[in-house]
């Protein structure tokens, strides 16, 4: 017989259970938590659990057949309510950055001299507006590559859609390293609400030890700052609205030195970031953290935890820190607050999106991924062609994903804030049981410490209910 569906854990002050089913957290005695967790008996923990159970708690349940809930209902979400396309222009770049997929060093994608075809962009737009009947916006994304590379294609595709689908909502977005602006393409993205995201590392120092262009050595902070300059000076309030930041965190460099600037330059500070960290999908290289990363990444959590109860001003705490902890806290509050008997006997663990449902990504040749995250040589992520649609089979495949490591899932705890996808379960040839595992522990990892922060700020009286929005 199974054993109730929960994972034990500890606070420097209290004890917890988080329970599976009703996927709350309880604070139970250390009686309790030691009997749990070690099998150790005691009176006072035999009541404590008794009166649990009685709550509906500490049940057996687990999923039986995996199925993702919208298996049943897949042709509908693939055939009206996508929202958004992702055109990659070209694979072609003006720069070499050393951690960029297509650097080389990873497996799933190579620089290349590929260009996508106005044929192809089009064909892909009018597969976006087919399949998006029941979706009020829509967002069209260039990527690359560089994609300004292909400007002229990037005002093909605008013009086209301004023209045949006038009478819908389009939003326009691009990812691009800043390099090749002129005010000629300000003035039409500018124009035409174009949004603008800049990858910046960090200061000249930071930023030009990776992002170099093709040939040389030489950094391109400068003239992403310069297109920096030259958009704000043309247009402030576009600039404030329009424009945000990707921040790759190498693990080697100096977090302190990252965050301040992020935070302090005029360019930036106000507008919004994004952050992330190298990470070793489809790479052999290892992602190494430096001591003094990880040093400087808890002090900065620890004072986060110090805002929250008013010890000291938030703006202390980078913004990226507190708007990732405030993330965490607020998705562990949600759950709390959610009505769940049991989980689910027919059920999929939470990892995979609906591939092909609201997003799709089209590679300079027309083929169709789920997104721009997975391996664009594993046909397994391959979903399609932009000529013969969506192959719902192979869509089936990928949202049921858990099938491939289903006796492991059934019984893991974190079953219910799983983020495992195709991107980092395929190997480039298949799906593969070694990658899923390679991320099981970083899933668990991250929920017990989210849960762990959660608890130990109600410990020290942080009230969560009175600060709807802002936890």
């Amino acid at each position: 017989m199974h054993k109730p569906f929960i994972h034990c854990f500890k606070t420097a002050k209290e004890y917890y259970v988080y329970d599976v089913n009703t996927d709350k957290i309880i604070q139970v005695s250390f009686e309790t938590y030691n009997f749990l967790e070690n099998n150790i008996w005691d009176e006072k923990a035999e009541r404590e659990i008794e009166k649990l159970i009685n709550e509906g708690y500490l049940k057996r349940t687990r999923v039986e057949e995996v199925k993702h809930f919208a298996t049943d209902f897949l042709e509908s979400y693939l055939e009206n309510r996508m929202n958004q396309l992702v055109l990659q222009v070209t694979q072609k770049c003006n720069l070499r950055c050393s951690y960029c997929v297509y650097s080389g060093d990873y497996k799933n994608r190579n620089h290349s001299q590929k260009e996508m075809s106005w044929e192809t962009a089009k064909e892909a737009v009018d597969y976006l507006y087919g399949h998006s009947m029941s979706s009020e916006d829509i967002y069209i994304s260039f990527y690359g590559g560089e994609p300004l590379l292909m400007f002229r294609l990037i005002k093909e595709v605008v013009e086209y859609v301004k023209r045949e689908y006038c009478q819908r909502t389009v939003h326009f977005n691009l990812t691009t390293n800043g390099t090749l602006f002129t005010p000629e393409i300000v003035q039409y993205f500018i124009k035409n609400n174009i949004q603008i995201m800049f990858s910046l590392d960090g200061p000249k120092e930071v930023h030009d030890k990776n992002r170099i262009f093709a040939g040389s050595n030489r950094g391109s902070f400068e003239k992403l700052r310069d297109s920096m300059k030259m958009i704000y000076s043309m247009d402030r309030k576009y600039y404030k609205k329009n424009v945000s930041f990707n921040t790759v965190l190498d693990p080697q460099n100096e977090l302190r030195t990252i965050y301040e600037f992020l935070d302090k330059d005029r360019l930036i500070s106000k507008n919004l970031s994004r952050i992330s960290v190298l990470n070793d999908n489809y790479t052999d290289k290892q992602c190494e953290f430096s001591g003094e990363f990880v040093e400087e990444q808890e002090y900065e959590y620890f004072k986060c935890f110090l805002s929250k109860l008013k010890r000291i001003n938030e703006k202390f705490v980078a913004r990226a820190v507190k708007e990732e902890f405030d993330n965490e806290m607020r998705e562990i509050k949600q759950h709390e607050e959610k009505m769940q008997e049991e989980i689910s006997k027919v059920n999929h663990h939470s990892g995979p999106c609906i591939p092909g449902a609201k997003k799709i990504f089209v590679t300079a040749e027309g083929n169709i991924y789920p997104c721009e995250r997975v391996s664009e040589i594993s046909e397994v992520s391959k979903i399609g062609d932009i000529k013969k649609g969506i192959d719902k089979n192979k869509v089936l495949n990928l949202l049921n994903i858990e099938r491939y490591s289903q006796d492991r899932c059934k019984d893991c705890w974190a079953y219910q804030h799983c983020t495992i996808c195709i991107a980092c379960a395929d190997d480039t040839k298949n799906i593969s049981n070694k990658e899923i595992e390679k991320h099981c522990w970083k899933v668990r990892g991250g929920f017990e410490e989210a849960m762990k922060n959660y608890c130990t700020l109600k410990e020290l009286g942080y009230k969560f209910e009175e600060y709807e929005g802002k936890c």
